[in-house]
């Protein structure tokens, strides 16, 4: 579904981004930082890093085509045709590893 948004005019793709967007990462996120046992600094940075790291995959190319406009056009084209012809791949290996890191999780909460 979402290869047919290539090509198409940016509004199209905002609008698709804005129906498909869900904050459950983002909830869960806000909730175990909320649930540390940590003071209103330490989760006022967290919060703060975990924002600007959630914007940067939007931002980075917005700021690289504003910065280099030139040189811009014809590496974010070629990134986004890495990025599609491997999405899969990147899903599985995204998928892997955070499942990995649930069983290690579970594994250590066992252990003690």
């Amino acid at each position: 579904w979402l290869v047919r948004l290539v090509g198409r005019h940016w509004a199209v793709a905002l609008a698709a981004g804005g129906v498909m967007l869900t904050y459950s990462l983002t909830i869960v996120a806000i909730l175990e930082i909320l649930k540390a046992n940590v003071d209103a600094l330490d989760r006022a940075i967290a919060l703060t890093v975990f924002a600007l790291g959630s914007i940067v995959t939007i931002t980075a190319p917005i700021a690289y085509a504003t910065v280099a406009p030139e040189r811009a056009a014809e590496h974010l084209e070629s990134w986004k045709h890495w990025l599609v012809g491997h999405s899969r791949a990147i899903g599985v290996v995204l998928l892997a590893g955070i499942g990995g890191a649930i069983i290690l999780k579970a594994l250590y909460d066992l252990a003690s």
